[in-house]
């Protein structure tokens, strides 16, 4: 497959003026991650608002909408925790909640390499910038064949429900407004590793929003977020919502669960079915 008719330097692209990431030691950027990080540490979120030069957004809009027509759309009823429906727990178990997702997603594999987008996600300069902002030596790209380089495609009146995520954190781009509606709710630390807080998030779904943060993000602004503790959503749209998803980790060798991905996706590599015996460490539920 052909890359989309758009080619543009990694330096043209990003507000450079605003985030000199090419200059590591450049004072002002070291001013804004220090910035981000605390914001980070504070909230479990950090908005980067206009990374992307403002005359440039149209150039990931148009590509995101080229790529968009690889979408796998999937249809369904979901809990937070991407499980099945156990009829033995309690009928009051958030386990037992399930609401309407309704989102496409193009894969890794049928992202062209010259593509913008996978431009950015493999940048060197980006990957650092992001780790700086998470207060960590490195992170390291995803192994996994299909995610971790990611454009969520969300139509008109679709909704991506109340929900937890797999990894410890999550770098998205917002390419494509939706005219109404799309906005980004979380609650931050909801549970921990010790303990899943099932009654919080209960009431959560029911409809409590005494801890819930609510975000209107623009075209451009990255988002850096930490979601395996944060229950989020992002609300209904009037109109289309594009998302670049980059998806780093802590630790080399990431593969996302054969189930969920078969789920997301509609099918899984065979990376992922020899990765299915390895547990999670943490030993949250997925």
């Amino acid at each position: 497959m052909k890359p989309p008719d758009t080619q543009i330097a990694l330096n043209d692209l990003v507000n450079v003026q605003k985030y000199p990431i090419y200059g590591r030691d450049d004072p002002l950027l070291q001013e804004k991650i220090g910035a981000f990080r605390e914001e980070l540490e504070l909230t479990g979120c950090a908005v980067i608002r206009d990374f992307i030069r403002p005359e440039r957004i149209e150039v990931l809009q148009n590509e995101s909408r080229q790529l968009s027509r690889f979408a796998y759309f999937s249809h369904r009823k979901v809990n937070p925790y991407a499980t099945q429906e156990d009829l033995s727990l309690n009928p009051d178990d958030p386990r037992r909640t399930f609401q309407a997702f309704s989102n496409g997603f193009v894969a890794r594999d049928v992202i062209p390499p010259g593509s913008i987008t996978s431009q950015l996600y493999h940048d060197l300069a980006f990957q650092r910038f992001v780790a700086d902002v998470l207060n960590l030596t490195t992170i390291h790209e995803y192994a996994d064949p299909i995610a971790g380089l990611v454009i969520n495609v969300m139509p008109d009146g679709s909704a991506l429900p109340w929900h937890f995520d797999t990894n410890d954190f999550v770098v998205s781009l917002l390419t494509i407004k939706p005219d109404d509606g799309g906005l980004f709710e979380y609650c931050n630390g909801l549970r921990s590793q010790h303990n899943e807080n099932f009654p919080t998030v209960k009431s959560v779904l029911n409809g409590d929003r005494k801890r819930v943060v609510s975000l209107e993000l623009q075209p451009g602004d990255v988002q850096l977020f930490k979601g395996r503790n944060s229950l989020h959503r992002v609300t209904s749209t009037t109109g289309e919502r594009h998302t670049l998803l980059f998806g780093y980790a802590t630790q080399p060798g990431v593969i996302g669960r054969a189930e969920r991905t078969r789920v997301v996706y509609g099918r899984v590599h065979k990376a992922h079915l020899e990765a299915e015996a390895r547990s999670r460490a943490d030993g949250l539920l997925d």
